[in-house]
């Protein structure tokens, strides 16, 4: 059962605003990827280093899909039960989790992994990326509950500490959560917004773009040049791609956010980006409001993800909605399954995860590989039939 989530405290998050003051009064403005930075990432007194369980589920900021029961993580490891199989039932296989959270995804998949193929079982090595201690600890306990620690590793470096040569690396509502460049096209060319402060309050002004790569990168997206359009470009997320690669030698890349193809990003009618700020499941327009103390996240373009993905050697193999990815999933297990998957009983859930009006079109998957040959016929891949317009 949730605990109720005890109130913030002011005094941190003014703590955190001061920090941000004294950079911006002794630098000038800053650019709003850095203020996001800090909002989120401040080693003690960002939204995400406080280790708080109960920022995430029904009394949170958000829902997430393995918060809405085990039925995600169930699904998610009989795809990566299937993996295995295509891939031979090598002797040596890793998963790599990154933004394990609780870790009750964790839990799920490997407790679903050791009740339904006892071979994988033997042979699985799970590593979750993690670089804030109290958050292991709490994924520890969670994991120890359920009787599957004994499988996971620990790392607090990206890519973990150990080269994994054959496995499939995953990640659920991380990249949302990467800062951003928030850029806006005024005077015929395009600005970057800074984030200043005066008078008490943060505020938003513009200025040159603040490094040589935003400029590059604009060449590479279809933006248009409307005065007063506003949109982000996440370059968080191309050098992150970079450092990922290096974790498998050989397999899966597996992103899981909600997002767009690159064209739907930025279609003209999207004029105000989407950037916002959440707290206890209420939208905020304000991104400088309370730092520290909303989650802050845009939405994904998996188009760009897609062509980073290429610099660095991976092959796109299928990009659909969660709708489709999870349907194709339990359409092969219908019937034989019933039980693992808790049908009837976990009805509800599945239709949360899956309904277009729930999560099941505003989530999408991408998945790359690296190193193979030809393409895996993945069941979670068996629908999809949408293109990232790039």
């Amino acid at each position: 059962m949730e605990q109720p989530r005890p109130p913030e405290s002011p005094q941190e998050s003014s703590s955190l605003a001061r920090v941000l003051q004294k950079e911006i009064q002794q630098n000038g403005p800053i650019p709003f990827c850095r203020f996001m930075e800090l909002a989120l990432y401040h080693p003690r007194l960002g939204y995400y280093a406080k280790a708080d369980p109960t920022r995430i589920g029904r009394k949170g900021d958000y829902l997430t899909s393995p918060t809405v029961g085990s039925l995600f993580g169930r699904l998610l490891a009989l795809q990566w039960v299937e993996v295995w199989e295509l891939l031979g039932k090598p002797q040596a296989f890793v998963l790599i989790e990154q933004g394990a959270h609780t870790g009750l995804l964790a839990s799920d998949i490997l407790r679903t992994i050791r009740e339904v193929e006892p071979k994988l079982w033997e042979v699985v090595r799970y590593w979750i990326i993690e670089p804030i201690p109290d958050w292991q600890t709490i994924q520890q306990q969670q994991l120890e509950t359920h009787g599957v620690a004994e499988k996971v590793c620990w790392s607090s470096a990206e890519p973990p500490d150990v080269l994994c040569p054959l496995g499939v690396f995953f990640c659920n509502e991380l990249v949302d959560s990467f800062p951003v460049h928030r850029i806006r096209y005024e005077d015929d060319r395009w600005k970057e917004w800074y984030v200043g402060y005066e008078g008490g309050q943060f505020y938003w002004t513009t200025g040159p773009l603040s490094c040589s790569e935003l400029a590059k990168e604009l060449s590479h997206l279809p933006l248009p040049a409307i005065p007063g359009y506003s949109t982000e470009i996440c370059l968080r997320a191309r050098e992150w791609l970079r450092n990922i690669s290096r974790a498998l030698s050989q397999g899966l890349f597996v992103i899981i956010d909600y997002g767009y193809d690159t064209v739907t990003y930025y279609s003209p009618l999207r004029s105000e980006g989407t950037l916002l700020a959440y707290e206890r499941h209420k939208r905020y327009r304000n991104l400088l409001e309370k730092p520290g103390q909303r989650d802050l996240s845009s939405h994904v373009d998996f188009g760009s993800l897609a062509r980073w993905g290429k610099e660095v050697g991976h092959e796109t193999m299928g990009w659909t909605d969660q709708h489709h990815f999870l349907i194709g999933i339990a359409s092969k297990y219908l019937g034989v399954q019933d039980r693992l998957l808790g049908l009837p009983r976990s009805a509800a859930a599945f239709q949360l995860l899956t309904h277009p009006e729930g999560f099941g079109k505003t989530f999408h998957v991408l998945v790359q590989s690296k190193g193979i040959a030809s393409p895996l016929p993945l069941s979670g891949l068996r629908f999809a039939r949408k293109s990232l317009g790039q």
